[in-house]
């Protein structure tokens, strides 16, 4: 099986990428890829009634600041399979830190979305402010040390940037 973490990006990359669900949403067990075994592993059963707001996941080929993919959240109506492929435009990202190392949560939107969408603007301000008061407290209600600190939304550019910045390899002409 291929180590999904060293999948290639699309040639506009960091326009359209493409991603690996590990969470689907409404949910509320949290699963991450093994990247030796190529399974999805149970890490932990959220002890409270939160449920993630959207698919989440990671990016391949990117590393952050925690040494781990840059995580993603899939906006769309309908829960996916983990490690279902799905290619995305990014519209942007939440800021947080978790151990005190920032820890961006870029969203994008499924290529197959019929709507426009190409900001962050674009997105029901409601839903932005559910998911991010969900990972400010997500690891509080679980009693994990060191609660997220979320600082905020950023627009697509920044949110592309940190994506450029953060790239290690795969079929990506702009590097």
């Amino acid at each position: 099986m291929q180590n999904l973490l060293h999948l290639n990006q699309h040639k506009e990359f960091p326009e359209i990428i493409n991603t690996i669900v590990e969470i689907p949403k409404d949910t509320n067990t949290k699963y991450e890829y093994d990247h030796i075994s190529g399974l999805i592993k149970l890490d932990r059963c959220l002890i409270s009634s939160l449920q993630y707001p959207a698919n989440y996941g990671f990016i391949p080929s990117t590393k952050s600041e925690d040494g781990d993919p840059v995580d993603v959240l899939i906006f769309n109506s309908a829960p996916l399979h983990p490690l279902t492929l799905v290619e995305v435009r990014v519209l942007g990202a939440l800021v947080t830190y978790d151990h005190g190392k920032k820890d961006y949560k870029v969203i994008g939107v499924p290529l197959y979305n019929p709507n426009e969408y190409k900001d962050i603007d674009d997105i029901d301000p409601m839903f932005l402010t559910v998911a991010s008061e969900f990972f400010r407290i997500y690891k509080k209600v679980n009693r994990k040390p060191n609660p997220v600190k979320v600082k905020g939304w950023i627009h697509n550019k920044q949110a592309k940037e940190y994506l450029q910045q953060h790239f290690i390899g795969g079929a990506n002409p702009q590097t």
